[in-house]
């Protein structure tokens, strides 16, 4: 090889080597050129695109053009021009040169290519001649970050090599003198190409490798001074690009700030305006006030002025009647001072009886004329609650012909501005004149004095005691779990060892059932054939169970609703059912939870849950981000709940990646994140859980999980993020949830990342823990891990590292974690020294409040205590026996818990014993009071003892004492009262039951009088059972209404003929109120049937309207005329106005429906119309004032159109027809009622018996037969039938929103709640109304039925008392909670009926009673 060519491939070697010398340690002026031999250079390989290896320093890969040309182009044609002889060498060294090319060099140098030079190996690069240079490598960092703005390696003249791989030695050299001066290194090399001819090939090699040391060293000084620069402007750059965000993050900030302060001044300012006007408001109130007090307090000084003025004159009066009893002038003179003073001691006397009369009774008889024939009394009667001023008119008896026959007439003199207090507290008929015979008096002033000086009355009593006993089953059954002054415990790690997790994720997704989370369904909303196909809806969530992570179903407890769903989940308890009443927000209690134990918690989501963990934790522990209740509207779709939740995690992330604060919190270890999914819930209440619309909300759930998995997984890069993925609660296929039926209570539980045990697949066969419940999830061959609710904040607690919640009683699910067994029993053994820690703290409390404290004794007999169980079990730990450390430590916490539900349930034999007795005492305490009222129809007084007050003050003064030792509840003591208080005056009215039991039964002596008198108490009894039945299966009822079709015909053959066509509507009214309770209790929403519904009622009103004078007259022609006078045009008008309001109820209805079911929202014109006419329709019927009629059917006809276009709007579906066939059955039982007994008075007046009941006196009113326990019993059916026949009221999830959304489309609990119970109360309104009016018809005392009534119902609320559960199924728990709760409320219901009918027949009047008739 000639010389030259082997100093082209010895420089190209030289120049191509990555051996760049270490210009920090030395001086600039100290560099010196290193003697190195020239390696042989590898042969050149073909340049690979794309990034070089790791481990190497490489040159950068782009030139510039103008380098490029100069290094190989330039040069290579200057060299071939100026030298035409090549370079000769000697015969050795030309061997040399060819082994060496032999080794490495190619034949023909590679054309060079774009990129970086391939480096040579460490091995080209060994140098003995002289020390190496220390190489100085260049981060890939730095030259990556010399791309923003700073010129790299590629962009600095003079920086590129030579491709000296391309260049041939040639003599010509000048032709490149326009080179670049960096390029002079080079022009130096082709100038001594002229010399080559004269120098051997030895001193040639020489002389290109000091030029080569000294070129290497030139471009290595320039490469540091380059990076130095690129390093310190990198670091520049990088500190104001920092400054600069920090500035604009906290410009951000301050303006939000100053927003938020700016908004809260707004708010504050309207606040403080309107405070200031209802400031003003009030003042001016106050002066009127004032100034009315004053003007009462002067009529009050003149009214006493007056009372004197006219008790002088009445003593006047008085000593002037006696002087005219004075005997003639004759006589006068024969008296004497003797007959004076027994004349003034007779005035004196007489004066003293009067007054005496007046203190003893109260009644004060201001004064007294003659009108007529009759003699009138100006009287006033005092009392507790008032002074009643009346006026009595009594028959002149020369004006009869029988003394009893003297009429007296009562005639209130009531001021409505004056005694409006009084005339609440009195009975109707107090308020309105009556008429009565003189041996009526007695009673009439009894009822009087009763009206005036009770202060308690019947009904407050049984309001109070019911509300009271309501409690009791909250601590009987549900005690509150949650205990204070617990020890924390948590798996001790080495410190070198981490936690499964350094960090958790928990999605929960509101109201997501387990199966329609696990089944396949088509794409919801459909647009090729394929996507009819069933395929799984949430992929993501289903590759996580088959490839990553571990699943099963979480079963929840009743009431499923969010706030205990959720406290559970997080908190591991389950709180007492009571909770759910308290609300979602906030916090009735203080309780730990997984959150309060994490670093920090940042949750995201719905304002309904997130304040109460927020509020509930440590201060400043949880960040909860909401967004406004104003989303959470049902009229329209809820996705974008959940978006705006994904939304802003995503934004979270990416603020994290640029605030360094943020960033460092969001590394730090047990830091737990919560994504609240409110989205299913919205729309399973709004369309269904089987809609498209859930369907595809569950398509958007599992994307956006797989979205912030992702982002996670990228942020940190650690594989050290546990996920977890759950629901609060099911929903039932009509979209309600709440009690326990098992689509509420089962939810789908999905566990993945670290920590989290991979799925176990059993391939060909069905692997454990599936059911028939899953065989549709095409997921059979990987184990179902099944979990109570509580137990996640256990596995979340163990996953992330922290203590376990001080109150949690979840049992760990061992195979959701990966760990070894030693791990496992570990863990295990932590969550069960929790769960003993509570028992410790609760036992402890209740053995010093208690006098015979019982230990429970598998966790107190010698040498099984749970201290000493944990002992041994640690030694098992400790000598490897780890599973069968892990199945005692099961065991224990088992009777752990046990011993947990002993203590709750402690007090269960003495408080159910003690409300049993409250009941009964109840039960037999109104029985006596209707027996003394409504029977005997007289007051008769206790007849106390000494001997059964001391023993019933001996038994409340004992137990009161036990409540004070044992430091019990507040409603101990009231438990204990009631009981008390009922036998005591049970006692002490025993000769009211006894002369009430003579007076009932007392005509009961044939044999066959006593045989029906069995058979119906057995009927009344089998009745009463099926009510409490009838709350389980509503199909009860449709028997009932066909059995009670009958009645009429048990009434006999003459009856009715007499009264046909009422019987016949009676039938078909019972019939078609049979059906209503077959159909189910879920409906969907149909407008056809709502119109259809509303129609009717159009309908009966205008034929109320167009025959207004045949129904006054009680649908008789003959009366017709003689009830017209009681029309009026203003009553027709408003008659009118209400059948109007009912058809805008219609049309408003319809359109709110079909804009809702196409999803276009609820316009505002439809929900302030909806709300016009319900408001109106309620307030219509006080125009009636202006023209009022007294008619009963009058009254009914108005409560029934004021009703109707409230129950069309609130109408899901065939509502409407049960309100009209409802009210049919109402009325027609109340003239059927009504017939019965006048045709019974007609035959017993026929028989010669015109008083069946024996009295010999007659009454106010008529006394209470044996008879009218089929009145109570009838009512009680209709009742019930109320409660049942739209829906199952017993079940909270049969009612759904979709009604109250056309009133109020924003979730809001409390207000939908409260339209919700309007709409079944309207149906107690009407059976209120038509049993006052019954109540009046049948002539007996007012409230009668009423509290006949009371005293039937508790039969059902102690039934159902003593079947409440608190374990077993969840639906029986919910169900049987639900039971008692109304059965125990229907008395207080049925005591609030009588208010409200007492208002809605005010001023009624009934002329036809048959207690006149019969007269």
């Amino acid at each position: 090889m000639p010389p030259r060519t082997k100093a082209s491939f010895g420089l190209t070697s030289l120049i191509e080597s990555d051996s760049e010398p270490d210009m920090d340690s030395l001086e600039f002026h100290d560099a010196q050129p290193a003697q190195q031999p020239i390696s042989p250079a590898p042969a050149p390989k073909r340049a690979t695109r794309g990034r070089p290896p790791a481990n190497r320093v490489t040159k950068p890969a782009q030139r510039l053009k103008q380098q490029t040309v100069v290094s190989s182009s330039t040069t290579r044609k200057a060299l071939e021009e100026k030298s035409s002889n090549t370079i000769r060498v000697s015969k050795a060294s030309k061997k040399q040169d060819q082994s060496i090319a032999s080794n490495q060099v190619p034949e023909k140098p590679a054309p060079a290519r774009r990129g970086r030079p391939k480096r040579s190996s460490a091995n080209d690069a060994q140098q003995p001649t002289e020390p190496p240079v220390k190489a100085k490598t260049i981060r890939a960092s730095d030259r990556r970050a010399g791309t923003k703005g700073i010129q790299t390696q590629e962009e600095i003249p003079g920086t590129q090599q030579i491709g000296v791989e391309d260049v041939e030695m040639d003599s010509e050299i000048q032709a490149d003198q326009s080179l670049h001066e960096e390029s002079s290194m080079e022009e130096i090399i082709v100038g001594q190409a002229d010399d080559l001819d004269e120098i051997d090939g030895a001193s040639m090699r020489r002389r290109l490798e000091e030029l080569s040391k000294r070129y290497a060293n030139l471009e290595a000084r320039h490469r540091d001074l380059r990076d130095v620069a690129i390093r310190d402007a990198e670091r520049n750059f990088e500190r104001l690009k920092t400054q600069a965000e920090q500035s604009n993050a906290s410009a951000n900030k301050l303006i939000e700030q100053l927003k938020a302060e700016l908004a809260t001044q707004t708010i504050l300012a309207k606040q403080g305006k309107a405070a200031q006007h209802r400031l003003d408001l009030s003042e001016a109130k106050c002066d009127t006030l004032r100034s009315t007090i004053n003007d009462l307090n002067t009529s009050l000084d003149e009214a006493r002025s007056e009372i004197k003025t006219l008790n002088t004159k009445l003593v006047a009066a008085r000593n002037a009647e006696a002087a005219s009893r004075v005997p003639p002038g004759s006589a006068l003179k024969s008296t004497t001072a003797a007959s004076r003073q027994a004349s003034s001691e007779a005035v004196h006397a007489a004066q003293a009886k009067e007054d005496l009369y007046t203190d003893l009774t109260g009644l004060i008889v201001r004064g007294f004329k003659q009108e007529g024939e009759e003699d009138v009394f100006d009287c006033i009667q005092t009392g507790r609650n008032g002074t009643l001023h009346f006026k009595l008119a009594v028959d002149s008896i020369d004006s009869v012909d029988n003394f009893e026959d003297v009429k007296y007439k009562y005639r209130p003199q009531l001021d409505s501005n004056r005694d409006g207090e009084l005339m609440d507290r009195l009975p109707n008929y107090l308020v309105d004149d009556l008429v009565f015979t003189r041996p009526q008096a007695s009673n009439f002033y009894a009822v009087i004095v009763k009206a005036l000086t009770e202060r308690l009355d019947f009904l407050a009593i049984a309001i109070v005691f019911h509300l009271v006993y309501l409690l009791s089953i909250f601590d009987v059954y549900f005690v509150s779990p949650i205990v204070s002054g617990m020890r924390l415990h948590k798996i001790e790690r080495a410190p070198s060892t981490k936690a499964p997790a350094d960090r958790l994720v928990l999605f929960v997704g509101d109201g997501l059932r387990a199966d329609k989370a696990f089944q396949s369904f088509p794409e919801p909303y459909p647009k090729t054939d394929d996507d009819l196909a069933p395929r799984p809806l949430a992929p993501f969530l289903r590759s996580r169970i088959l490839e990553h992570g571990t699943f099963g179903v979480s079963h929840t407890r009743v009431p499923t609703e969010s706030r205990p769903g959720h406290v559970a989940l997080i908190a591991g308890l389950y709180e007492d059912v009571s909770a759910v009443a308290t609300g979602w927000k906030l916090n009735p209690v203080n309780f730990d939870s997984v959150f309060n134990r994490s670093r920090h918690t940042w949750s995201w989501g719905s304002p309904d849950i997130l304040p109460m963990f927020e509020k509930g934790a440590v201060p400043g522990r949880v960040d909860a981000y909401m967004y406004p209740a104003e989303m959470e509207d049902f009229s329209k779709g809820a996705l974008e709940l959940d978006y705006w939740v994904f939304d802003h995690v995503k934004d979270f992330f990416s603020e994290a990646a640029k605030n360094q604060t943020l960033n460092q919190a969001l590394r730090e270890d047990k830091v737990v994140f919560f994504l609240h999914l409110l989205g299913l819930d919205t729309n399973g209440h709004s369309y269904r859980p089987y809609s498209a619309e859930y369907l595809h909300n569950l398509k958007v759930v599992d994307q956006g999980v797989k979205e912030i998995a992702q982002i996670i997984e990228n942020f940190y890069a650690d594989d050290r993020t546990a996920f977890v993925f759950t629901a609060d609660h099911g929903m039932s296929d009509w979209g309600s949830h709440g009690d326990g039926h098992p689509d509420n209570t089962r939810t789908p539980l999905i566990a993945w990342g670290s920590g989290v045990a991979k799925p176990q697949l059993y391939p060909n066969t069905v692997a454990p823990g599936h059911d028939a419940y899953s065989s549709d999830w095409n997921m059979n061959h990987v184990r179902r891990h099944d979990v109570a609710q509580a137990d996640v904040a256990a596995l979340m607690a163990y996953l992330v590292g922290t203590e376990f919640p001080a109150n949690s009683v979840g049992e760990l699910p061992l195979s959701f974690l990966s760990a070894n067994d030693r791990e496992k029993a570990e863990a295990v053994l932590v969550n069960a020294q929790c769960i003993i820690e509570q028992y410790n703290v609760k036992e402890g409390n209740k053995r010093a409040t208690e006098l015979r404290f019982r230990p429970y004794k598998p966790l107190s007999e010698e040498g099984k205590t749970a201290e000493e169980r944990l002992i041994g079990i640690r030694s098992l730990i400790e000598a490897g026996k780890y599973e069968e450390a892990i199945e005692e430590t099961n065991a224990l916490i088992s009777i752990v818990l046990q011993g947990l539900r002993y203590l709750q349930t402690y007090d269960w034999l003495f408080l159910r014993g003690i409300v049993t007795i409250g009941y009964l005492g109840w039960m037999a305490y109104a029985i006596t009071i209707v027996i003394n009222l409504f029977v005997l129809e007289q007051s008769i007084a206790p007849q106390r003892n000494w001997t059964g007050t001391i023993v019933s003050t001996s038994i409340l003064a004992a137990m009161y004492a036990s409540f004070v030792i044992s430091k019990s509840p507040l409603t101990y003591y009231a438990y204990a009262f009631f009981p008390i208080f009922f036998w005591e005056e049970v006692y002490a009215r025993r000769s009211s039951l006894s002369r009430g039991g003579k007076q009932l039964f007392g005509h009961i002596q044939s044999v066959g009088a006593v045989l029906a008198c069995i058979f119906y108490f057995i009927l009344y009894w089998a009745v009463i059972q099926s009510l409490a039945l009838a709350y389980i299966h509503r199909e009860i009822f449709t028997g009932l209404y066909m059995v009670g079709a009958l009645w009429p015909v048990f009434q006999g053959f003459s009856f009715l003929k007499s009264h046909a066509m009422l019987s016949l509507t009676w039938v078909v009214s019972c019939c078609v109120m049979s059906v209503f309770t077959l159909l189910p209790a879920n409906k969907l929403e149909d407008v056809n049937l709502i119109l259809f519904g509303g129609s009717l009622m159009v309908m009966i009103g205008l034929f109320y309207l167009l025959m207004e004078e045949y129904v006054l007259a009680d649908f008789s022609w003959t009366r017709k005329a003689a009830q017209a006078k009681q029309s009026s045009l203003i009553g027709r008008t408003l008659a009118g106005v209400q059948i109007g309001l009912i058809v805008l109820s219609m049309l408003v209805t319809r359109s709110s429906v079909l804009s809702l079911q196409a999803k276009k929202g609820l316009p505002l014109g439809n929900q302030i119309t909806g709300w016009i006419v319900l408001v109106t329709s309620f307030l219509t019927p006080l125009a009636y004032r202006l023209a009022p009629t007294t008619n009963y059917n009058h009254r009914l006809a108005v409560i029934f159109l004021t009703c109707a276009p409230t129950f069309v709007i609130l109408a899901i579906s065939w509502e409407g027809l049960f309100y009209v066939a409802f009210s049919i059955t109402l009325f027609t039982w109340l003239r059927l009622e009504y017939s019965l007994q006048s045709f019974s008075l007609a035959r017993h007046a026929q028989n010669g018996h015109t008083k069946p009941n024996g009295k010999a006196q007659p009454s106010l009113f008529r006394p209470l037969r044996l008879s009218d326990a089929r009145v109570g019993l009838f009512f009680l059916v209709l009742l019930q039938s109320a409660f049942f026949s739209t829906g199952n009221v017993a079940s909270v999830s049969t009612f759904s929103l979709e009604s109250v959304t056309r009133l109020i489309p924003v979730f809001d609990p409390f207000s939908q709640g409260a339209l919700l119970i309007v709409k079944i109360l309207i149906p107690f309104a009407l059976i209120s109304a038509n049993l006052g009016i019954l109540n009046k018809r049948l002539g007996v005392a007012p409230s009668a039925l009423f509290m006949l009534a009371m005293a039937l119902s508790d039969i059902l609320t102690l039934y159902f008392f003593w079947v409440v559960k608190d374990e077993g199924s969840w639906l029986e728990i919910g169900s049987t909670i639900t039971h008692f709760a109304i059965a125990n409320l229907m008395c207080s219901f049925v005591a609030a009926l009588e208010g409200v009918s007492a208002m809605f027949i005010a001023g009624v009047t009934i002329h036809d009673t048959p207690t006149a008739k019969s007269s």
